[in-house]
């Protein structure tokens, strides 16, 4: 009897303690990217407000890529070299070293969301779990080559609205010398040419948004707050949660229209989403 009693009780409890363990990484998580836009802020106030670059492939980005010929490859641990987990996780944390925003943030850990679990049970195990968005000081790939990026922190007139660093499922592998990594590639891209701000109703998504604490991801803006944002649409969560080791939003973009009712996640992501004007497109600073 009294084994059945604990059996109910310790039935009744997981749930909770699941739940209250999910909470607690969510909170790490924000203080993450708390840390992340207080470093950016910082980067910018010592460089005459010009911004921290977003694609990771030089020293004046926030971070570099292990696979870009501009990273230094250090003595590698012994110990690492039997997991590539563990070497992954080694070699991202040297890249944030080398970025622009280590002087400003000391602890490399900051880069990865303990509720991350990409590649956990196999083998693409990423470890970086945060991108900054591609055209705060980032090179569009497959939107329109011409769009300036944004270069300066003042140039956005509406910080509390604008996003900077969010979360990215994107497990894809790269070399980085004789290892294989699985990084979130880049920049944070949305394919906004031909789009003209309110209506984003053509908008699919490029790169790929992330579901890493349960139905949502946490973003930070550029006035240096954080939030934690729930997806609403099932199209978002379908390619959010997706595992496997190619581009998620691949073959399966999930754009406004499509989605059944009224789409939420695309229009909200858009309107906070910073590009310049071109062709006739007001922008969206």
């Amino acid at each position: 009897m009294v084994i059945a009693i604990i059996a109910i009780l310790a039935a009744m409890l997981l749930p909770a303690l699941a739940k209250a363990k999910l909470q607690g990484m969510g909170a790490y998580c924000l203080n993450n990217q708390r840390q992340l836009i207080l470093a950016w802020k910082m980067y910018a106030d010592d460089n005459r407000d010009f911004i921290v670059g977003a694609d990771c492939n030089v020293i004046s980005d926030w971070r570099i890529d292990p696979s870009s010929g501009t990273f230094v490859l250090p003595l590698i641990p012994a110990s690492f070299s039997a997991s590539p987990q563990a070497m992954n996780k080694w070699l991202d944390e040297q890249g944030f070293l080398q970025g622009a925003l280590s002087k400003y943030c000391k602890n490399p850990d900051v880069i990865h969301c303990p509720a991350d679990k990409r590649g956990f049970a196999g083998n693409n195990y990423a470890f970086t779990s945060y991108s900054v968005a591609e055209f705060m000081n980032g090179v569009a790939s497959s939107s329109d080559s011409t769009v300036p990026s944004v270069t300066k922190q003042s140039q956005v007139v509406h910080p509390a609205d604008r996003f900077v660093f969010l979360e990215e499922n994107d497990p894809r592998s790269k070399t980085a010398g004789a290892y294989t990594v699985y990084e979130n590639e880049g920049g944070w891209e949305l394919l906004i040419e031909g789009v003209v701000a309110p209506n984003f109703q053509s908008l699919t998504w490029y790169d790929c948004p992330a579901a890493y604490h349960i139905t949502g991801e946490t973003f930070n803006f550029v006035d240096g707050h954080a939030v934690n944002h729930g997806w609403q649409d099932q199209g978002t969560l379908y390619i959010a949660n997706y595992e496997g080791t190619d581009k998620p939003s691949r073959g399966q973009s999930i754009s406004a229209s499509s989605n059944p009712g009224s789409p939420r996640d695309l229009p909200w992501v858009a309107s906070r989403y910073v590009w310049a004007s071109y062709s006739g497109n007001p922008g969206n600073y």
